[in-house]
């Protein structure tokens, strides 16, 4: 079933994609080399060849369900219809009409009565995200150039100046033929359709057809963010397999592409041993930094199984610092690196890139912003070539693309290869593992001989940027035994100098909460409650352990008499409800003890 957009009149707009100023776009390659004011240096990708249409509409995948009441049992039942699909879609045209539309404009969702509660609904957590990402994050009271005061009014035309910003986008303008690439965008934890819209009509100038969804969870309510890795996968593969009722011109070549936590995850599409993917572009993600597999097992694609069927070419860019050790797994593909110094992980996004050139002006210290800013779209030029090159379109990127550009570096692995630092380690006496060595060697020899080499090593293991206690202890914790993982903490006691604190362990405890596989979470519940257990022993006056054991009440696997732990609790900190939680973790453990005092 489709629901087509109502068509509607354009704002006037510029022919520029984002354009601050009237200099001229950058060549590829170029980065400032001097600190002139933001207005003279920020300037508009160098548009492809083609115009772009846009247009938006609502598809419904009837192999599932979905309350289109958001939640609401006041209002009438709505038609049983399926599961809504927003389809934002931006696409080459040979017949631009009227006038291309503003950035607000892409909010302007199609509706009807069957679907209102829903648009309505996402639109709000649309436009309330869009502001967050946009005026909140880049203005505040600390870097604020005029007085205080007027932090609201700042941040109120900090965002009118991005929702005011013309696009070089067409609405409902017809779709060129031809045979064009598909490139599927899925956004990060509370992205909204606005994420990457240049990036999308960039690529659409140059002969993609790209999409964005919602990519809203499968429990419909008040809530529509992403988050649910059944809905992405599902998602995913309703836009492949109904991409003619959308995008009649394009091709069975796809490209996967997304931000943050949809980078993290559309590889799991895949690992389903889903063959219809082209190639995949993943932007500043865990997947690039991580030295542990966070996917929960039934859906990693980084088993031995799963792991062959990445046998495509892979670009990942990402902030300094990333090792890209689960990537490197993929050996069957051909992989594309590049991280960029001074990009902060939403300057990864179109959203971000925009609101950080325009809050410029705005700020006491605009030079960091600057490069940043500038960095956007010679990050969208490589992310074009690199897809150009994977679809048999282009050359492919090389280094000589990346050489003239401060602060970049640029990485590629052959299939069957790895990075030198992801390489096995041969353990020596003299010699000390990476860190993303360490992590796959302590596996391999048992918790005892890991210590060892651990304590032996700490000054090439740890440091201040990149790599702490908590990164080994999350691996150790996942992937051995609880036996193995307590014998191992027992091994690195140094006494006098810790290493690791009972609040590192109090959030390994609190991992349970972050899993939805009931296989996971079983699993990890129990070890919780061993390692809680093992804490309040070896840390009698401190409250961590406790704590870890009280939050899985929750849970009610298995079933015990959770009193000694609440009375521990109020023993070692009668005042623990009047403080700020420290984490997520302490913040659902604080609401378990306000429950047992009321209940008592």
């Amino acid at each position: 079933m489709q629901l087509e957009p109502k068509p509607f009149r354009a704002c006037p707009a510029l022919l520029l994609l984002f354009a601050l100023c009237s200099a001229p776009a950058m060549l590829f390659g170029q980065v400032p080399d001097q600190d002139p004011s933001a207005p003279e240096l920020l300037s508009a990708l160098d548009h492809g060849p083609l115009a772009v249409g846009f247009k938006s509409m609502v598809l419904f995948d009837t192999s599932r369900t979905y309350d289109l009441n958001m939640g609401d049992t006041t209002l009438a039942a709505k038609p049983s219809v399926g599961r809504p699909i927003l389809v934002n879609v931006w696409y080459p045209t040979a017949a631009p009409n009227d006038l291309p539309i503003r950035v607000r404009e892409l909010f302007e969702f199609p509706t009807n009565d069957t679907i209102v509660s829903f648009i309505d609904t996402l639109k709000e957590y649309s436009t309330t995200f869009s502001k967050w990402y946009c005026a909140d994050q880049y203005l505040d009271l600390e870097n604020l150039k005029a007085d205080t005061g007027l932090l609201d009014d700042q941040r109120e035309q900090l965002q009118a100046a991005y929702w005011d910003k013309q696009t070089s986008s067409y609405r409902n303008a017809n779709p060129m033929m031809g045979d064009h690439p598909l490139v599927i965008y899925h956004q990060g934890l509370g992205g909204t359709i606005d994420e990457s819209w240049m990036l999308l009509e960039y690529l659409a100038s140059h002969g993609m057809v790209c999409v964005s969804s919602a990519f809203q969870d499968n429990d419909s309510g008040s809530e529509v963010g992403v988050g649910d890795l059944d809905a992405t996968v599902g998602d995913i593969g309703f836009l492949i397999r109904h991409r003619t009722d959308y995008a009649p011109n394009s091709s069975d070549q796809v490209v996967l592409m997304g931000h943050s936590y949809g980078a993290n995850y559309i590889p799991c599409y895949v690992a389903q041993g889903n063959r219809d993917v082209n190639s995949l572009v993943l932007l500043d993600n865990d997947l690039a930094r991580a030295m542990y597999d966070f996917v929960g097992k039934k859906d990693s694609p980084f088993t031995d199984e799963k792991k062959s069927l990445f046998d495509f070419p892979i670009y990942c860019a990402a902030q300094t610092g990333a090792e890209f050790y689960l990537l490197d797994r993929f050996t069957s593909a051909a992989r594309t690196y590049i991280t960029v110094e001074g990009m902060e992980h939403d300057q990864f996004t179109s959203l971000g890139a925009a609101c950080t050139a325009l809050s410029t002006d705005l700020i006491k210290e605009p030079k960091e912003r600057i490069l940043a800013a500038s960095n956007y779209p010679l990050l969208c030029e490589s992310v074009l070539k690199f897809i150009l090159h994977a679809t048999g379109r282009g050359q492919a990127l090389t280094p000589k693309d990346i050489e003239n550009r401060s602060g970049w570096w640029y990485q590629y692995v052959a299939p069957g290869e790895v990075l030198a630092h992801n390489e096995v380690y041969v353990h020596s006496a003299t010699t000390c593992p990476t860190p993303t060595q360490f992590v796959k060697w302590m596996l391999s020899v048992g918790p005892d001989s890991a210590a060892q080499v651990f304590l032996h090593c700490e000054a090439t293991l740890i440091d201040t940027n990149y790599h702490y206690i908590d990164d080994y202890l999350q691996v150790a914790y996942q992937d051995f035994s609880i036996e193995e993982f307590i014998a191992f903490l027992s091994a690195l006691d140094r006494p006098g100098e810790p290493v690791y604190t009972p609040d590192v362990l109090f959030t390994l405890c609190a991992t349970w909460l972050y899993h939805s596989d009931p296989v996971d979470r079983k699993e990890l519940t129990e070890r919780a409650f061993q390692l809680g257990d093992w804490m309040m022993e070896t840390f009698p006056d401190r409250i961590e352990g406790p704590m870890a054991v009280a939050m899985l009440q929750f849970n009610e696997e298995p079933a015990r008499d959770y009193k000694p732990y609440y009375e521990r609790i109020l023993k070692i900190e009668p005042g623990i409800l009047d403080r700020k939680p420290k984490n997520g973790g302490e913040q659902f453990a604080q609401a378990q003890v306000r429950h047992y005092l009321k209940v008592e």
